[in-house]
């Protein structure tokens, strides 16, 4: 019933459209690099990497685990999030105009990494936006074994626009190749070491946006088929995960002081590994905004019911308010209560740590509740500062933990029962003259599990500090260092408990 329900929305919708014992935690460089724009910015998302790979041995006080986010390709994908990070985006500091990177740095284990990217327009409709990234390990965190990683993405848009819509179809495909070393098992045994064997992840997604606009409304579609693949080299799929996934939302303007709309999601996907099962989630949410002088309130609720087969379904009612007061010319509070599933598909696993195993139950994350507040301005027009704290209620969050029987890969484990999260973030950014910018970022975060004795795998705190350098017209160079500590997770950590 529940299928068929999910496939007349569908339908109803394209139809519409178309007209994360105390053990010692050590600080990490995780991120590294020197970034060179040429001609014009392209600002992406950076896919930060929340892996850790075990430890069988002590690496000394202060170990050193380096790892490179690349900065893809700016175009947009759904604004639903597929992936649940411990690190947000960022957004590199600087002037909108340059095109083409190249970005140099270190990665994991100091490995020296380099990538680079274009943003290549070909005619008015067609563009070409691509990048690719090597990195090469030293060598792997055990026992010396040599390894290797290697990253590359290209992306493709088509854009056709006219006065009332905009028509967008697009692919991309990445292929990540890396090696599963760390085996200690047999070495525990008395048994030599073997090689580390390759791996690769791979995904494919293609989607058609389409954005529309009348006098007083705003409307979006964008179906969307993904397929992502998790295998060994030359050899079977240890994961795969194939689906169909959209959203679209309906606004519309009702006075100069109301608007209203509604969004909608739907996910359909099914997962083969040691497990094979379906999921599906659908999602509708109304919502109202209200402005009224200098306070702006945006209240709604989402409606949720999803499942996965022989596994559990799910159903729920998540409300959210947020409140936004500009109090001064300068300066602003706001507010906000939420609550929200958030679909979670293979290929948000692997983004957050690649070295998994084959038997992973992937489950919805769901915020039964998320209420906190900040302050944001300016300071003498050159230094901007925001403050924020929140608590979250959070269920099915995921934790990564060794595997029992290959201590090189890693499984999903969920605390069972609600996980409570502490998060205090403050950011302040300074332009010097008109061609530098200087942003430092900090984040605190306090995990209360209850059945789990740690959030295996999240940072307790994450440092970013960027600066942006404009040269000469065409010639942008930026910097960027993050730092994330507190993460617990390896072999050594769970055996010292």
């Amino acid at each position: 019933m529940r299928q068929a329900y999910f496939l007349i929305s569908w339908v109803v919708l394209i139809s519409f459209s178309y007209g994360q014992a105390d053990t010692t935690s050590t600080g990490e460089v995780v991120d590294a690099e020197i970034l060179i724009e040429k001609e014009k910015q392209i600002r992406f998302p950076i896919a930060s990497k929340l892996s850790k790979s075990p430890t069988a041995k002590d690496k000394g006080p202060s170990p050193m685990d380096v790892s490179f986010a690349p900065i893809t390709p700016d175009f947009t994908w759904p604004s639903y999030n597929r992936q649940v990070n411990a690190v947000e985006p960022v957004a590199l500091p600087g002037s909108p105009e340059f095109n083409h990177y190249v970005q140099l740095g270190y990665g994991n284990y100091a490995s020296p990494l380099a990538a680079l990217g274009t943003n290549y327009p070909i005619n008015q409709s067609l563009s070409i936006i691509g990048d690719a990234f090597y990195e090469s390990y030293r060598s792997g965190p055990v026992n010396d074994q040599n390894s290797g990683s290697s990253f590359g993405r290209i992306h493709v848009s088509l854009p056709y626009e006219t006065e009332k819509i905009l028509l967008t179809p697009r692919v991309s495909y990445q292929a990540n190749g890396f090696n599963f070393y760390g085996n200690t098992n047999r070495i525990f045994n008395g048994f030599p070491s073997e090689p580390a064997p390759e791996a690769a992840a791979r995904d494919l997604q293609i989607d058609v946006e389409l954005k529309g606009k009348g006098k007083s409304i705003n409307y979006s579609f964008q179906p969307q088929f993904f397929r992502t693949n998790h295998l060994l080299k030359d050899s079977a799929s240890i994961n795969k995960e194939t689906g169909f996934q959209f959203q679209g939302t309906f606004d519309i303007r009702l006075d100069s002081a109301f608007d209203a709309g509604v969004d909608i999601q739907g996910n359909q996907s099914a997962y083969s590994g040691l497990l094979s099962y379906d999921r599906s989630l659908f999602k509708l949410t109304p919502w109202v905004t209200h402005l009224k002088g200098n306070l702006l309130i945006k209240a709604g609720f989402t409606v949720a019911s999803g499942e996965i087969s022989d596994i559990n379904s799910e159903s729920g009612f998540y409300p959210f308010a947020k409140l936004d007061w500009d109090f001064d010319e300068k300066w602003k509070l706001f507010g906000f209560f939420d609550s929200n599933i958030q679909w979670n598909g293979l290929n948000t696993r692997l983004t957050e740590n690649p070295f998994l195993e084959d038997s992973l139950v992937i489950l919805n994350t769901r915020v039964t509740s998320s209420f906190g507040g900040g302050i944001k301005g300016t300071l003498a027009d050159r230094l901007s500062i925001k403050a924020e704290a929140r608590l979250e209620n959070v269920e099915d969050l995921p934790f990564y933990i060794p595997s029992a029987s290959d201590s090189s890969r890693f499984t999903l484990v969920y605390d069972e029962r609600t996980v409570n999260v502490v998060t205090v973030q403050s950011e302040a950014s300074l332009a010097i003259g008109h061609h530098h910018d200087v942003t430092l970022h900090v984040r605190l975060m306090d995990y209360t599990t209850k059945t789990e004795d740690e959030p295996w795998h999240l940072p307790t705190y994450i440092i970013k500090l960027l600066t942006s350098h404009k040269l000469k017209e065409k010639l942008l160079i930026s910097t960027e260092l993050i730092m994330k500590g507190g993460i617990k997770g390896t072999l050594a950590d769970r055996l010292s408990i």
